[in-house]
């Protein structure tokens, strides 16, 4: 679409070309799981929004932590093919990868190497939001030295990282995942401050939703509005999701 830039300061993003055969690469909708959508209904209709807006593919995420025990790769991919024969929405290609939290449980299936990842080897993980872990840089190298890239979920929400850290995580081969509605101020002033300085800064390769629920990834998306400058600096990002 035509956008006149001379009338318009900022944009709602639904009425970008941003959603046009997108991938989302982060998501909650695996039904019953985890912290995420519950029932298969909800599920179909955040699906049947996201085709609204122009999605075509969508990766289930699951956790995968010591919080939710029942979890892991082959207990997930019999949930996933259930989901499939109940749910099928026209359009939507749906996959499966999963979230790791770098607990202990994570290093046992590290060391399996039965894990649920993005193109074989690209491996979407996450840490802990308020304490810093000392050894959080070896639990990184140990996922590449298991031959995994290391995608970091939503690298914004960690308000302790700074940017020494950031800046070694990317120079070490971790590749970063923004939450869209970070930018949007769903998580609060200062995560959506810290999103927008890795998003001008070029740290970011990939962007999600982290979605849990349906209502509130519908009301973020229907109030974010975005400038010009957001705009291009997402499109690569929406373009890489389509890589994995």
């Amino acid at each position: 679409m035509s956008i006149d830039t001379t009338t318009l300061s900022r944009i709602k993003i639904s009425e970008t070309d941003l959603f046009k055969d997108a991938t989302d690469v982060h998501c909650h909708f695996l039904p019953g799981v985890d912290d995420g959508i519950h029932d298969v209904t909800m599920s179909q209709a955040v699906l049947n929004y996201y085709k609204e807006l122009g999605y075509t593919r969508v990766f289930l995420t699951p956790h995968i932590k010591e919080e939710f025990p029942e979890n892991n790769a082959d207990s997930m991919r019999k949930a996933f093919n259930r989901y499939k024969e109940e749910i099928a929405p026209e359009g939507v290609e749906l996959k499966l990868a999963a979230e790791y939290l770098l607990d202990n449980t994570f290093f046992e299936y590290l060391a399996s190497g039965d894990l649920l990842t993005y193109n074989d080897n690209h491996l979407l993980v996450e840490t802990d939001f308020l304490i810093p872990i000392p050894d959080f840089e070896q639990q990184i190298e140990q996922v590449r030295s298991a031959g995994y890239t290391p995608v970091l979920a939503h690298p914004e929400r960690y308000e302790y990282m700074d940017f020494e850290q950031y800046n070694w995580l990317k120079k070490n081969g971790c590749l970063f995942q923004i939450n869209m509605l970070s930018l949007q101020g769903y998580y609060g002033e200062s995560i959506r401050e810290r999103g927008m300085f890795l998003l001008e800064n070029d740290f970011c390769d990939y962007v999600g939703t982290d979605a849990h629920r349906y209502r509130n990834v519908r009301n973020g998306i229907e109030n974010f509005y975005l400038t010009m400058d957001m705009i291009k600096k997402l499109e690569p990002l929406f373009e890489a999701n389509k890589t994995l």
